[in-house]
């Protein structure tokens, strides 16, 4: 609007082209979409929003810390009882935003820390599913293992249990021949201060 209106008063009748009408339009638009921009990657505006509305934020929100098991086929702990798995301890930092989420994820018995690169959320089903690109880094690698590797994750929101279910898989591994895939089950520790 501020655009058409600039364009109104700016040029005369002769001027009045279509090129100048854009022009005009995406300057004047360029200082709302670069605030909404802003807006959207801020933390505390996703927090004041969940906040704000409890129903959303109960369905949505996953910012907070996470602790659970993984069941991995790489030696993350203790062998499952029969099966070629193993299980260890894992905790997953969240952190949300309208436009962003970060996931970051640590074991408790290890030099290893992930953190994700790309996240998506889809919400086409019933409840979202969270989708990521990680990166992860063994900064005391055993012989054999990778010092850094790549991967994706998948996992849902089971808000009434206030739980995260996933699984993933990476190219961990890949030197002694095999990828490593696994899955694991997380509930919420706490929620980030704001959204208490």
């Amino acid at each position: 609007m501020f655009g058409l209106f600039t364009w109104h008063i700016r040029y005369a009748a002769d001027d009045r082209t279509l090129l100048n009408l854009l022009f005009v339009t995406v300057f004047a638009a360029t200082p709302v979409l670069t605030f909404a921009l802003l807006l959207g990657r801020n933390t505390w505006v996703w927090r004041q929003t969940c906040a704000r509305l409890p129903s959303f934020g109960r369905k949505y929100d996953l910012s907070g810390k996470w602790e659970g098991k993984t069941r991995s086929t790489f030696a993350v702990g203790a062998k499952a009882e029969g099966a070629e798995l193993y299980e260890g301890v894992m905790s997953m930092e969240i952190t949300q935003s309208w436009l962003t989420m970060t996931v970051k994820t640590t074991r408790p018995d290890s030099t290893t820390v992930g953190r994700s690169v790309v996240s998506e959320i889809i919400l086409t089903g019933i409840d979202p599913v969270y989708y990521t690109v990680f990166t992860a880094r063994n900064f005391e690698p055993t012989e054999g293992d990778s010092a850094s590797w790549f991967g994706t994750s998948r996992f849902e929101f089971v808000p009434e249990r206030q739980m995260i279910v996933g699984n993933y898989c990476s190219n961990r591994g890949y030197v002694s021949g095999s990828a490593t895939a696994g899955d694991f089950h997380l509930q919420r520790v706490r929620k980030t201060p704001e959204t208490r």
